[in-house]
């Protein structure tokens, strides 16, 4: 099959990474064109119009966010500027839930939050297929939008088992590690792991927080960090996707997300993956997405959402059970390569791609 994987999005997104990864480990003859770089929406589009026009695949694929592109290209096959093929839009998150029920960053009735509403709309209507990330983002989109279930398709989020596999554990011995990495968005709710760590600051120097990245809540949660005058947290600067792997390798814990954000409830963070990937114990926030792969205490322990003295209990668990840790890391990366590879994700990808080529 003859992929054309199109969009704006960005190529080093570890999303997309794995989304190629995956698909050309399926057997995909996958070709890849990205107008990330391109500074008008306008140039845009005419690229990716453009490329689909020379590539002439069996189906499109547009990485995230390709919303506005599937409009585009529908218009683009009306007017027969390219071959009346399948086109699948990746949704990861859409954007009116991201920007305006997470983020808070527009006001739903907004010019801008009803924009954002429109792209989620009409890019998923013009779109044959919709690949989201959990069935309870599935459900979101039927509710919210009117898009048919049988027109969504889930594909998990997964990690590159190239670059995150089990390795020893490199710091000192009598340091316990906890690691968390992300982009600072509000459902991550970095603000309970910076209280945690306040309440388990009775171990001194036993417990270390790792706190890896950058974003919207970043100077926020360092305010609050020193306001609490912690000690035992230590903050990194986002670090290119490779290097990450050698932050997880030092960890005891992994965490997740903790915010009282709705979105969590629909979404199972990547960092999991990444974590899983490499046999961590992980600390999550409770959510119906999570419930649909993970069990409790046996793959992950899930914690209440905002709720730090939860998550402190739960670290203290882990530190003090170090072979419940142990199992649930083993239990977790066996899952992950039974169900979550690349390799995986890329054959349910192209299962769903020859069902509508077909």
């Amino acid at each position: 099959m003859r992929i054309a994987f199109l969009g704006s999005f960005d190529p080093y997104y570890p999303i997309n990474q794995v989304l190629i990864k995956g698909l050309e480990k399926a057997g995909a003859s996958l070709f890849t064109f990205t107008a990330f770089y391109e500074k008008s929406i306008l140039s845009k589009l005419i690229k990716i119009i453009k490329a689909a026009t020379i590539l002439k695949p069996d189906i499109t694929l547009l990485g995230h966010i390709g919303h506005y592109h599937t409009i585009s290209l529908k218009l683009a096959k009306l007017v027969k500027l390219v071959e009346d093929k399948p086109v699948a839009l990746y949704l990861l998150a859409p954007l009116y839930e991201s920007i305006v029920e997470d983020r808070k960053l527009a006001k739903r009735l907004s010019p801008k939050g009803l924009m954002y509403f429109l792209a989620d709309k009409y890019g998923c209507m013009s779109a044959d297929l919709v690949i989201t990330d959990t069935y309870a983002h599935r459900f979101y989109l039927n509710k919210t939008y009117g898009i048919p279930l049988k027109k969504i398709v889930v594909t998990y989020p997964s990690a590159d088992d190239e670059i995150f596999y089990p390795a020893p554990k490199k710091t000192q011995q009598d340091e316990f590690i906890v690691h968390f990495h992300g982009t600072f968005i509000p459902f991550h709710g970095v603000e309970n792991i910076i209280y945690a760590a306040k309440l388990l600051e009775k171990y001194e120097r036993n417990i270390i927080f790792h706190i890896v990245g950058y974003g919207q809540t970043y100077f926020s949660v360092r305010r609050l960090a020193k306001k609490l005058n912690l000690r035992n947290v230590l903050f990194f600067k986002p670090v290119a996707y490779d290097r990450l792997p050698s932050l997880i390798a030092k960890a005891d814990i992994c965490l997740g997300a903790f915010g009282k954000s709705p979105k969590l409830d629909r979404v199972i963070p990547q960092k999991i993956f990444n974590a899983i990937a490499m046999a961590k114990p992980v600390i999550t926030g409770f959510s119906r997405a999570c419930l649909e792969i993970f069990e409790n205490k046996r793959h992950c322990l899930f914690v209440k959402p905002g709720d730090p003295y939860d998550l402190a209990e739960s670290i203290e668990i882990l530190m003090y059970d170090k072979d419940f840790a142990y199992k649930m890391g083993i239990e977790a990366y066996r899952l992950f390569k039974r169900n979550f590879t690349p390799k995986h994700i890329g054959r349910k990808l192209l299962t769903s791609f020859a069902k509508i080529c077909s």
